[in-house]
């Protein structure tokens, strides 16, 4: 019988060394975060659904973070600058007195309702990430009441314990990893010395 080629013989004995681990995908966790009182009564805070904002190119997006403001022209626009939009999808004008906002986004000034913050839910598989706090979606989402509370903005939603925990474990995994590569290449230099011997 023919023997096997050299490469496959060697294969058989030393065997196959991986590429190691890579991120197969970037997942988003939807899980609400923390809420922290500001006392800003134009800072808002989703329980439920995402707030819509226009950039200047006309482009709309979703997001939850409700840290708003207005704009020299008394608009409702977020840290950004983007336009915050309504239940009818358009801009919100708000006078200079004092404003209330409702569980459901609705603006008051002294008593009386002069616009609603547009409050829209979506199916995680509908959303596509378009920035570190922006989503887009194909389709126009679902009105819903947001469970909103004035005066509070929505904290990240990381456990920074956890995270570092995490972060230890993989290091020492990379550790043990590299203890292991290293010692492989010793014996792979080995083999290969002895092959050459052998090829004398």
């Amino acid at each position: 019988p023919v023997p096997a080629p050299i490469s496959a013989r060697i294969q058989a004995v030393v065997g196959q060394i991986g590429t190691g681990n890579f991120i197969a995908e970037f997942a988003t966790d939807y899980q609400d975060g923390m809420l922290q009182n500001t006392g800003n009564e134009l800072d808002l805070a989703l329980g439920r659904g995402f707030f819509q904002v226009e950039a200047p190119d006309g482009e709309v997006f979703l997001t939850r973070d409700g840290r708003f403001g207005r704009d020299a022209n008394g608009d409702l626009v977020n840290s950004q600058g983007y336009y915050v939009l309504n239940d009818q999808r358009g801009h919100i004008n708000l006078p200079t007195d004092h404003v209330g906002v409702s569980s459901d986004g609705t603006i008051e000034t002294n008593g009386q309702p002069i616009d609603k913050v547009g409050i829209f839910d979506y199916s995680p598989v509908q959303l596509s990430r378009a920035g570190e706090a922006y989503f887009t979606a194909g389709e126009p989402g679902v009105q819903v009441d947001g469970a909103l509370r004035q005066g509070f903005i929505e904290g990240s939603n990381t456990s920074l314990v956890e995270e570092m925990t995490t972060l230890l474990a993989v290091q020492r995994t990379y550790q043990a990893n590299q203890t292991i590569l290293s010692t492989l290449d010793g014996t792979l230099n080995q083999a290969a010395s002895q092959l050459g011997t052998f090829g004398v």
